[in-house]
């Protein structure tokens, strides 16, 4: 592994074909907010859903979308690649699931999951740094206004409170459901039963050395939550060791569309 940190981007076929909560120049006004020109690597995972129609030559339509965009991303990182996820051919992912689920071709039975949630796993999977900086490529990033480099405060951080596994975006005027953890950032009571504390999927830091063993510990272990919403599965990892936390917004230059 790697030091240092990269951006996965996920999307998927539909939403670039939608050209509508997902476009390149929303992309392109997400990075240049969060202002970080030091990525490792920036790689977009490009789903399909399942009730897709979407035809063979639509979805090379939006590859070429993804390509001419990472042209235009490499002031952030020399190195910019794209991922589809295959499922004429899903044994190519065994290595990325096969030790959580305990079956092969698990994308091939995919109904039985909830919808994203193998997606996410690929996605950190494919990350060769300790540091991963994932954003759904759907949503919004917004400048608030401060000087702090949300990026670089974040891996600080990590790698200064080993109990963080990860940082989250702040959404704007977080008042509900808050602990504070300490004057740089605050815990975020989950909603979700039986869970403590939430992690945004949306938009968050994470250091993949903690957050596997963490979270893909905790889903190997809990097979019949597989079914449940995603941020089910990641927030019931986290009581009091293992916490992911949200910068305050004094401490972040960007916030995230809620």
């Amino acid at each position: 592994m790697k030091d240092g940190i990269s951006l996965n981007i996920m999307v998927t076929f539909e939403e670039i074909h939608a050209n509508d909560r997902f476009t390149p120049e929303k992309i392109k006004i997400n990075l240049q907010n969060i202002n970080y020109k030091n990525f490792y690597c920036i790689y977009f995972v490009i789903d399909t859903k399942i009730s897709s129609n979407l035809t063979e030559n639509q979805k090379e339509d939006c590859i070429k979308i993804i390509e001419k965009l990472s042209k235009e991303l490499k002031c952030y990182s020399k190195k910019v690649e794209h991922h589809v996820i295959d499922y004429t051919h899903v044994e190519n992912y065994d290595q990325y699931l096969k030790d959580i689920f305990a079956e092969t071709n698990v994308l091939a039975d995919r109904k039985k999951y909830y919808k994203n949630s193998l997606i996410y796993v690929i996605s950190t999977r494919l990350c060769k740094t300790k540091y991963l900086f994932h954003l759904d490529g759907n949503r919004g990033i917004w400048a608030s206004g401060n000087d702090a480099c949300f990026t670089q405060t974040s891996m600080n951080l990590l790698e200064a409170d080993t109990n963080i596994v990860g940082v989250c975006v702040p959404r704007k005027k977080m008042q509900k459901r808050l602990e504070e953890y300490n004057d740089v950032c605050d815990l975020f009571l989950s909603h979700f039963q039986h869970a403590t504390y939430h992690l945004s999927l949306q938009a968050y830091i994470v250091d993949i050395t903690r957050f596997e063993p963490v979270v893909f510990g905790h889903m190997k272990n809990n097979k019949h939550d597989f079914g449940k919403h995603i941020e089910f599965m990641v927030d019931s990892c986290f009581k009091n060791e293992f916490v992911p936390v949200f910068l305050k917004e004094e401490y972040s230059n960007i916030l995230k569309e809620s």
